[in-house]
């Protein structure tokens, strides 16, 4: 042995507690170069070179250079009585100096000593993987000395070599296997632990080598969920209930977190992990089986992360195996199930195995598929609310904040929160794409640098992205018709016009006055709006259902009635239920025209079909009541309604055909303005000679503009009565020549 104890360690010997971890791993690092050293002088002084010691790879060359020796000289003693006298003296040094060293620093082998319940023959190893770690040449030596020259890395067994040198012949090591590979020890570059354990290298998995030199934390920050650290935490209740749940208990718990958006549920979980200062790991089932060796690989170093440095782990549940009988084949449905239950056990079973201890929260589903879940981990549920509207408008506030944005005039958070029943992952995501969808317009324009007003966004940007946010999946049930007009567009009773607008205002500040005035305390049913529109064919009733839907900047969506009825009982109540349903997940507009074929007046029941109408229709009218958002429904026959469902209808509107002075003010302004048009065309003479709906004028119109731009003229009275023959052809009209009067040579 070159150098003493006294040499390595300080001739004074006192036992000072130790700064840091560098300090401890510089003296195991003087025990490795000891033990090192010793071996090689002992190599280097004898002629062959070779050490003959169970567990050693040889070629046949090396063991007919061993044989030709004298058998007393076969078998090198690698133990040096001072050697082994000075490592012994060595180990209780660092352990004298660790038990002196507070508890609040961070000394790796004392933590893992204690968490792990290291033998003393695991410490050693390793010891020895980490000084190979820490330096290639380490590894190059343990290479040499057990004639292993294909890699720089301990290996079991020369490291089993060094240990029974160290402590004499018939030393006994505890070695657990299990543990050590789960843990410490990845696999060989094939992916697996040799079957020789003798040749199975001992190289540190990414988080236990990031534990030992340092960087610990950064590796826990980048396996941890980083969420919004600035933002308030807008669950507060939650956020408290939660804190309580998961307040000091040594019993492994599961919790189901059941929200309608994942978002919400990590913001709740980062947001109590933060405040006691824990970080928070996702995991998802889908990746821990997953064949691909580096997703496999993250999801194990995330849980051994986990198990460093405790905090929250959060399973995400993502299968979408049916759990009702629903499924065409209730066999396949039962066996996709159990199916799934055993993968969910095997990944529950993984993860206790890496974290016997604490809370794992479940999310991904809106509701608990208790049917998945084995009944050995059956968790406690935990709801996670849709974000009430006080909520919400904080989260536009703070994302908007956060983007740099500002709304234009005339668009109020407040506003926002009121009309959408967004989650907080939701409005994260409008507000993004929004900054996003401005910054490509901006770059698109050429602008060298970024304007006051490129920070405004307006409706133009926001409504579309909400809108599709607000995407409802109906089938074939219901149609979306675009919002293109508002109140100048439309020609109607100005009384009626107001009693649109006020249905438009009470829908809109219903919450904010439910809740001022408490009005929402006495009313047993939800705080929807309602609209009957009624009145002759084409007076403007869809019109003014895509006049609500732009003043309300929310998308209508026309039911389709044909699709909802059925001949069997229950289908269409069942229709009804997913319109519904769909609906108040979506924040849409319900539309029903033609209503009076599911609004009918109620029947005797006279037999089985009259008993089937009548309980569809008063389905219909709890489902209307039930909702929370806004139903239109036009009809052209008034009189077919039951009164007592229009009783409870919140307003009713009439559409009346349009008199002469609005005819013309149809006739004048339908087209727009970019639209030529003749100087000397007498709306005055159509609007008295030809009683016409809005729709009528609009579409002769139309057909007027597009036979003059296929002409290359401007439009003139001749398209205009050439486009009402073909009108009064579609609808049956009788062709009358004098009604036509000075435009009659135009019909021919």
């Amino acid at each position: 042995m070159r150098y003493s104890f006294e040499q390595y360690f300080g001739k004074g010997k006192s036992i000072k507690p130790y700064k840091d971890r560098s300090e401890e791993l510089a003296d195991r690092l003087k025990i490795v170069d000891i033990i090192l050293e010793n071996f090689m002088d002992i190599i280097i002084e004898h002629e062959q070179g070779l050490v003959f010691h169970r567990g050693v790879p040889m070629t046949p060359e090396q063991i007919e250079t061993i044989y030709e020796q004298e058998p007393e000289e076969r078998r090198i003693d690698m133990l040096d009585d001072d050697t082994a006298k000075t490592v012994e003296r060595a180990f209780s040094y660092i352990g004298d100096r660790e038990e002196a060293t507070p508890d609040d620093v961070f000394l790796p082998f004392r933590i893992l000593r204690t968490e792990f319940d290291l033998s003393e023959f695991e410490e050693f190893a390793l010891m020895f993987s980490v000084a190979c770690e820490e330096s290639l040449t380490y590894g190059r030596m343990l290479g040499f000395l057990v004639q292993n020259q294909s890699g720089h890395t301990a290996t079991f067994g020369s490291i089993l070599v060094l240990y029974e040198a160290m402590m004499g012949e018939g030393a006994q090591y505890e070695y657990d296997a299990a543990k050590m590979d789960a843990f410490f020890f990845k696999p060989d570059q094939e992916g697996s632990v040799p079957a020789m354990r003798y040749f199975r290298t001992m190289q540190l998995y990414g988080p236990m080598r990031d534990f030992f030199f340092g960087d610990g934390e950064s590796r826990r920050d980048k396996e941890c969920y980083s969420r919004h650290f600035d933002a308030p935490v807008f669950f507060e209740g939650e956020a408290e209930k939660l804190a309580r749940y998961t307040a000091e208990s040594d019993e492994p718990t599961q919790i189901f977190m059941e929200g309608k958006d994942g978002t919400d549920v990590l913001h709740i979980l980062s947001s109590v992990a933060a405040a006691q200062e824990k970080p928070l790991y996702l995991l998802d089932e889908s990746d821990s089986e997953e064949e691909d060796n580096e997703i496999a690989m993250a999801f194990l170093h995330r849980l051994i992360t986990a198990r460093l440095y405790p905090g929250f782990v959060a399973l995400r549940i993502t299968s979408s195996v049916a759990t009702d009988a629903s499924a065409d084949s209730v066999v396949l449905l039962e066996r996709s199930q159990k199916e799934y239950r055993d993968k969910i056990r095997r990944v529950l079973e993984r993860i206790r195995k890496y974290l016997p201890e604490g809370v794992i929260f479940f999310y991904g589903p809106e509701k608990m598929p208790e049917r998945l879940i084995p009944e050995e981990y059956a968790p406690a549920f935990f709801p996670v609310p849709v974000p009430d509207r006080h909520m919400r408008q904080g989260m536009w506030e703070y994302f908007l904040d956060k983007s740099g944005l500002v709304l234009e005039e005339g668009i109020e958070t407040e506003d926002l929160a009121d009309r959408y029943d967004f989650t907080l992952g939701m409005i994260r995501n409008v507000v993004y794409r929004a900054k996003l969808q401005m910054a490509s317009v901006t770059r698109k324009k050429g602008k060298g640098r970024s304007k006051k007003s490129d920070s405004v966004l307006g409706k133009d940007v926001l409504l579309p992205i909400i809108f599709r946010r607000n995407d409802a999946d109906f089938g074939a049930l219901a149609t979306y018709i675009p919002a293109a007009y508002d109140w100048d567009d439309i020609e109607m009773d100005d009384n009626e016009r107001r009693i649109l607008m006020n249905a438009c205002n009470r829908f809109r500040y219903r919450d904010r006055l439910d809740e001022k005035y408490g009005i929402a305390d006495k009313n047993a049913y939800g705080n929807g709006v309602s609209i009957l529109m009624y009145g002759p064919p084409g007076t403007g009733k869809t019109m003014a259902a895509r006049v609500i839907s732009s003043e309300l900047s929310l998308p209508l969506y026309r039911v389709d009635i044909s699709q909802i009825f059925s001949k069997y009982i229950g289908e269409t109540e069942k229709n009804l239920a997913k319109i519904f349903e769909e609906a108040s997940k979506s924040n849409v507009i319900l539309f029903f025209d033609e209503a009076d074929a599911l609004f009918a007046k109620r029947t005797g029941a006279n037999d089985s079909n009259d008993k089937h109408a009548n309980a569809q229709t008063a389905y219909l009218l709890q489902k209307i009541e039930e909702f929370s958002g806004m139903t239109l429904l036009a009809t052209n026959l008034y009189h077919n309604f039951d009164t007592a469902f229009v009783r409870r209808i919140t307003y009713v509107a009439r559409f009346d055909a349009p008199d002469a002075a609005t005819r013309r003010r149809l006739w004048e302004n339908t087209l727009p303005d970019t639209v030529p048009m003749d100087d000397d065309i007498d709306f005055e003479f159509l609007a008295e000679r030809f009683e016409l709906s809005g729709s009528n004028i609009k579409s002769i119109l139309l057909s007027a503009a597009y036979m003059a731009g296929g002409e290359e003229e401007p439009v003139g009275a001749k398209h205009i009565i050439r486009a009402m023959k073909y009108e009064f052809v579609k609808l049956g009209r009788i062709i009358d020549p004098p009604e036509f009067g000075k435009y009659v040579m135009y019909l021919y």
